[in-house]
């Protein structure tokens, strides 16, 4: 909200594109701050996925994996 409070001198064009480059960085920082982690996260527990055995561990780490993908949906 706050970009949209921006005051930018010049035609109404000119101020709306000058706010929506704001907003655009925003939502980038934004994306990062709720998403940087997701494809680390999941990659992390995929991979030890990969090499784990045990039939118990392998379930918590699917539904870990689950959880991961279904709080970045969410968000969206």
């Amino acid at each position: 909200m706050q970009t949209w409070s921006i005051q930018s001198p010049g035609r109404a064009v000119d101020v709306i594109t000058v706010r929506l480059g704001c907003c655009g960085k925003n939502l980038v920082a934004w994306n990062k701050d709720q998403f940087g982690t997701v494809g680390i996260e999941t990659a992390k527990l995929e991979a030890q996925l990969k090499v784990q055995k045990d039939a118990i561990s392998r379930r918590e780490i699917t539904v870990n994996i689950r959880d991961w993908r279904r709080n970045e949906e969410i968000l969206c």
